[in-house]
């Protein structure tokens, strides 16, 4: 018969790398341009909350991270 307590440091392992993956998956943030209905004073991460234009997208690179679309 297996030992189970050899099994934990295996679990703990696989716990693990699905948190972070789905920390990475779930902190990515979506950037919306909408030339006919955004403002560039919104925040721009949902459609009704659209950037105007791509010179705010262009001086807003400090918020985008790796990830982000």
């Amino acid at each position: 018969m297996k030992n189970n307590g050899s099994l934990l440091p295996q679990i703990s392992k696989v716990l693990m790398i699905v948190f972070l993956t789905a920390s990475t998956i779930f902190s990515q943030t979506t950037y919306y341009i909408s030339n006919s209905q955004g403002n560039d004073s919104n925040i721009g991460t949902t459609e009704s909350t659209a950037w105007k234009s791509l010179d705010k997208l262009n001086s807003s690179w400090n918020l985008v991270q790796p990830g982000d679309s």
